[in-house]
């Protein structure tokens, strides 16, 4: 059995994060069966680098855009998707359900932005130097009238809570089916359909309030 690196202390971080970093791999290129991912998660608690670099590929990029949708820095989103699996390497030992892998996972990722947004609200005065820079003023009206709105709608999913966002980030984004998302998430098929229904409403309501507050 392979042994456990202890990157808390260890300034060279696994294989899987020197391997993949920067290179934004997607999750969406097929569905493991439950069964085939059971066994990798299993595989990678018995301290399989292999199998945590097919899980990492698999899911980097649901966690990197639950990151984006919660924190106002994007260049910070790598950085932190990359601290949640470094957390999920460590903490592999203790998950003992392999079934729940994608929840546990999802938890940790909350965590990693918990504790960024408490460094933030630390250098806050130097966040609010950041914020307050003069946009460039010679970029066409096409493309801000773009990153306005990607920034309504990114403000728009923050202001919905958390299982929602999810869902629609899995349905929409990484384009899994309803029944795909509810055998990630270890939920009913029908449970997932109606969370669904449910984030669309929420989100429709949402962008309103975010336009009438831009008004």
């Amino acid at each position: 059995m392979e042994e456990r690196p202890d990157t808390a202390h260890d300034p060279e971080k696994p294989a899987v994060e020197r391997s993949a970093r920067g290179n934004g791999p997607s999750p969406s290129g097929g569905v493991l069966n439950d069964g085939l991912e059971c066994a990798l998660v299993a595989d990678a608690i018995a301290g399989g680098r292999d199998a945590f670099q097919q899980l990492y590929r698999r899911y980097f990029r649901l966690i990197s855009v639950m990151i984006f949708q919660k924190i106002p820095a994007a260049g910070d989103v790598e950085d932190l998707a990359q601290e949640t699996f470094l957390h999920a390497w460590r903490g592999l030992p203790q998950l003992r359900d392999p079934a729940r892998f994608v929840p546990w996972l999802l938890r940790i990722a909350r965590r990693v932005v918990t504790d960024w947004r408490r460094a933030a609200a630390r250098r806050r005065d130097e966040d609010r130097r950041l914020a307050d820079a003069p946009a460039d003023g010679g970029a066409p009206e096409g493309v801000i009238a773009a990153a306005e709105e990607q920034a309504r709608m990114l403000a728009a999913l923050r202001r919905i809570p958390d299982p929602y966002r999810i869902v629609l980030t899995m349905r929409f984004l990484e384009d899994l089916t309803p029944s795909q998302i509810a055998n990630r998430l270890g939920e009913p098929d029908g449970t997932i359909r109606n969370r669904i229904f449910r984030a669309l409403q929420k989100l429709e309501r949402a962008l309103r309030a975010e336009k009438d507050t831009r008004r």
